[in-house]
């Protein structure tokens, strides 16, 4: 069995600058400081680039505060009853989504359900790509959330359901995106854009 050097050894707890070895009392703590970093983020990121150093820096500024691993990519394989993409291919399949991602946004999808199809295609692929150690799933959301703005559409991520999103997740690594669609949909809306003429 390989060792995971980011683990404190005879665990499975993330080496850390606090040097917490109680998985509870890490998870409380990873949670507050990334959903206060997730605020600031959204409401200071301004230019968006559909890019995986772009989805590097979200990852930093998430949990640079705990992690001396934040933002970079894995060294190890990992899963969650799949296994994500293989350490020895991340770079090669990241080249594939993000030019994927990009192609949706320079083609713009006419309508809702376009829209809705072409952001549950990237963030299938993303979920798949899995590029860091932890934390993607976070990371992933709120990359989506400005990903979406630049296709007209609002993505609201705290009307999730949790175990529901972990189904869609599954389906979606096994090629059946429709309840990540469904889920979607729940938890968008379209941005109206200003009239010039009037409000």
């Amino acid at each position: 069995m390989i060792m995971d050097p980011y683990v404190y050894p005879g665990t499975n707890i993330l080496k850390n600058k606090f040097d917490i070895q109680d998985k509870k009392e890490l998870e409380n703590l990873e949670r507050r400081i990334s959903n206060k970093n997730a605020v600031h983020i959204l409401k200071t990121y301004n230019s968006f680039k559909c890019s995986l150093s772009y989805l590097q820096q979200i990852h930093k500024k998430l949990f640079q505060e705990i992690y001396p691993w934040s933002g970079e990519i894995r060294t190890v394989n990992i899963g969650k009853g799949n296994i994500f993409c293989l350490v020895e291919n991340i770079a090669s399949y990241s080249e594939f989504v993000f030019y994927s991602a990009n192609s949706v946004l320079k083609n713009k999808p006419k309508n809702l359900n376009e829209k809705i199809t072409s952001i549950a295609n990237v963030l299938s692929d993303l979920n798949a790509l899995h590029p860091f150690r932890e934390g993607n799933g976070r990371s992933t959301r709120l990359f989506m959330i400005e990903f979406a703005k630049e296709l007209n559409i609002q993505l609201d991520f705290s009307k999730l359901d949790p175990k529901t999103y972990l189904e869609a997740s599954i389906k979606s690594f096994n090629g059946d995106n429709s309840l990540l669609e469904e889920i979607l949909y729940n938890c968008s809306s379209e941005i109206k854009k200003t009239n010039e003429k009037g409000r």
